[in-house]
């Protein structure tokens, strides 16, 4: 019986290849001679069909289960590449596009200015976390330049009168929504540093002292460390005039205060805008 015949009489008879008789030349006396013919005699898709049938490797449902309560649970990608796409992602508006980033002559004013507050530090560690905290308020600056600019450019299209402007700045609904957004990653990441500073207060203290003696005293008494104050520093001008809010921060003599009430921005129902007013859409 060749091997062909022995596959046929397999799917005539509706029984797996190890199902099919022995052939007679099988039965030898011999043990050796018989299983050399035997093996001679199989089909030869007996050992392929045996690989396609052999179950995977099985998974336990305790294991499946948690796999599954981790998969419910998991508030989005764990690699480093995975998060980066996700942040740029979600700051993907106006001019906080991909990351916060100060235009470029605003950033090298405030870069210079935290060299030189962290040049006198020894420490690489320490070194790098004040300079990211005084990068960080260079945004906190930023940000409250550009507030302070929406309200001016209130003030220019209420020709001076403060409730209209205040009424004009409310309706700016994007625009508050993108320096609430700048704001909440400014705090985020200025808490982060601040606890990274924290960490050892002796030794924070002892470098404050040499950043601002001065301050470093009135921390002293103190218990809890904070980063130094922030020395006034006057911001660089990208525009002395801008229709756009989003694109100018304005001279620091021109700018205005915004009243109490607009400390904290809280957009109302967004209204029609005069043209050449507003943020971009």
């Amino acid at each position: 019986m060749n091997n062909a015949d022995t596959t046929e009489a397999t799917r005539a008879a509706g029984s797996s290849p190890s199902s099919v008789p022995v052939p007679t030349e099988c039965a030898s006396s011999t043990i050796s001679a018989a299983v050399a013919s035997c093996a001679d005699s199989q089909p030869a898709t007996q050992s392929s069909r045996s690989r396609t049938t052999r179950p995977l490797a099985s998974i336990s449902e305790k294991r499946l289960a948690a796999n599954r309560a981790n998969a419910r649970q998991s508030t989005g990608p764990r690699t480093a590449v995975g998060k980066s796409a996700v942040a740029e992602n979600a700051c993907r508006t106006r001019f906080f596009a991909r990351v916060h980033r100060m235009p470029p002559h605003i950033e090298a004013h405030f870069k210079a200015r935290a060299e030189e507050k962290t040049r006198c530090l020894s420490d690489p560690a320490r070194r790098a976390h004040h300079y990211d905290w005084w990068m960080l308020d260079g945004h906190r600056i930023l940000h409250e330049k550009r507030e302070q600019g929406l309200f001016n450019a209130g003030l220019e299209y209420a020709k001076g009168d403060e409730t209209q402007a205040a009424a004009w700045v409310l309706r700016q609904s994007g625009y508050i929504a993108a320096l609430n957004r700048y704001a909440g990653w400014i705090q985020a990441h200025l808490s982060k540093v601040e606890r990274a500073l924290s960490a050892d207060p002796d030794r924070l203290e002892s470098e404050l002292a040499l950043i601002n003696p001065i301050e470093a005293e009135s921390r002293a008494e103190t218990p809890a460390p904070e980063p130094p104050a922030v020395q006034p520093n006057p911001i660089l001008a990208e525009q002395t005039h801008c229709a756009n809010p989003s694109q100018c921060v304005t001279p620091q003599p021109q700018l205005v205060t915004p009243p109490p009430q607009l400390v904290t921005l809280q957009p109302q129902q967004p209204g029609p805008l005069p043209q050449g007013y507003g943020p971009r859409t």
